[in-house]
């Protein structure tokens, strides 16, 4: 199965459940994507991963537990597949450059338009 056949397969990880909510209501509108999983901090997140092999992991930097930026690393080395995408409602402060230095596809602003990230979601997928 192509990828332009099927669903882009995504787990949101958030620490706001009015955030993470809000945004899987959003993708899971599009015709071309599904949250299979959300999680609610970085252990949760490496979890569901393990879980559910997605295409993206949507990951908020500052979170409990774990954060996101070593979940991300977690994600990256255990499952070098999914395409990792930080986001953070604190600017970039430099995330997204640490983000890549251990090996996430991108990151994003949380004040970005929808369109910003659904456009940076099947950039990622498609690569």
């Amino acid at each position: 199965m192509d990828n332009l056949s099927r669903k882009i397969r995504i787990i949101v990880a958030d620490d706001s459940a009015i955030y993470r909510n809000n945004i899987c209501f959003m993708l899971n509108l599009q015709n071309d994507m599904v949250v299979v999983a959300e999680a609610e901090n970085g252990w949760a997140a490496i979890e569901q991963v393990k879980n559910h092999q997605p295409d993206i992991l949507l990951i908020d930097i500052r979170m409990p537990i774990v954060d996101g930026i070593n979940a991300a690393k977690d994600v990256v080395a255990k499952f070098p597949r999914v395409k990792v995408l930080g986001m953070s409602a604190h600017g970039d402060c430099g995330y997204g450059e640490i983000l890549k230095q251990h090996g996430a596809w991108g990151y994003l602003d949380k004040a970005s338009v929808l369109a910003d990230l659904l456009s940076t979601i099947r950039k990622a997928y498609q690569q």
